[in-house]
């Protein structure tokens, strides 16, 4: 190693040791070894070499827990959030990992760590070209471009992307040659994530698709850009959780029904709750209307323009007026208030 590439190293791990963050291994010492003791030479140290002094972390590999059990999509965002706020200590300190992938987790107690900083860089660096892991290393790294936290983010991409899926957004070919696949990463686009995994929501597709963006640009800016899209997707993620468990409950039980809708409409505005509550709330106007009981109404009108501007514009411009344009055919119908929300039961 040439004394200049010696320096910068030890610079750059000196940085590293000024991170501090749960799911960061802490680095206590940065050792420039210039005498080796003999029982260090058994293990291949040499004079001229750096060496980082870290915790001991005991904890199985992410990419061994992955071959080892099935994790859930929302489990998958959780760990991935983790590695984000990890990044995003890093990179306010100008440090940017440059190895980002599955190996370079632990998981202690469950809770990711990243380690393996041998690769660290400074932000604004040209790294050597080709440093980093081929499969997971953004097109700057392999072009020998100028690196940064967004280079760390696209491998956050790879990663988030081949933990849920199974595959990698690129895949190598039998007997590409390593030249082949590298070229092929810079020209080519993923399958879109949506296309593999159907019925995702739209949050958790793009966050993944733009953190795999081929010009940095057009990436996440920052890990808590980054973050804060993918908290999104995770809401969402349980937006549909709750959405299924209402469908499930459904109208016979009132109560709990619009609960979970309304919850589900907190989480995600567009996971389709809205609209099963805007059709509640006119079938109950309607109903109201029908029966000549103006408070219920009132109380549904009111929930009508709260969730149904969008599926019942015109209903709502003409405030019930037209509600005999309107009216379902029902058998029965029953309305009554339950703690100031309408409820209305219907056997068509």
């Amino acid at each position: 190693m040439d004394e200049t590439k010696r320096k910068r190293l030890i610079a750059e791990a000196r940085v590293t040791a000024q991170l501090h963050h749960s799911s960061i291994v802490t680095v206590h010492e940065v050792l420039d070894i210039t005498t080796v003791p003999s029982d260090w030479r058994t293990v291949g140290v040499r004079p001229g070499q750096c060496a980082l002094v870290m915790d001991y972390v005991e904890g199985q590999q992410l990419d061994q827990a992955l071959g080892s059990r099935s994790f859930s999509k929302k489990e998958i965002l959780q760990l991935t959030q983790c590695i984000l706020e990890a990044l995003g200590e890093a990179h306010r300190h100008k440090a940017v990992h440059c190895d980002i992938k599955p190996a370079n987790i632990l998981l202690p107690n469950g809770q990711p760590v990243l380690i393996d900083f041998g690769l660290t860089a400074m932000v604004g660096i040209v790294l050597e070209q080709g440093a980093g892991t081929p499969t997971y290393m953004a097109p700057e790294q392999i072009t020998g471009g100028t690196i940064d936290g967004r280079s760390d983010l696209f491998s956050v991409g790879v990663m988030l992307y081949t933990m849920l899926t199974g595959r990698l957004p690129i895949i190598p070919g039998p007997g590409e040659n390593l030249g082949l696949f590298l070229t092929r990463k810079l020209t080519q686009t993923p399958p879109a994530l949506a296309a593999l995994l159907k019925g995702i929501p739209q949050a958790l597709n793009h966050v993944v698709m733009r953190a795999l963006a081929h010009k940095p640009a057009d990436r996440f800016q920052s890990a808590g850009e980054m973050g804060e899209a993918l908290q999104k997707a995770i809401n969402a993620l349980e937006a549909q959780e709750v959405l299924a468990q209402a469908q499930k409950v459904g109208p016979q039980n009132p109560e709990l029904y619009l609960t979970l809708l309304k919850e589900a409409t907190k989480l995600d505005s567009t996971c389709g709750a809205g609209d099963l509550l805007a059709t509640w709330y006119l079938d109950v106007h309607v109903a109201a209307y029908a029966m000549r009981n103006p408070s219920t109404a009132a109380l549904a009108l009111n929930g009508l323009r709260e969730y149904g501007h969008n599926l019942y514009p015109d209903y709502l411009r003409e405030e019930g007026e037209v509600v005999l344009q309107l009216t379902p055919t029902h058998e029965k119908v029953n309305v009554l208030v339950y703690q100031d929300t309408c409820l209305v039961h219907t056997e068509r």
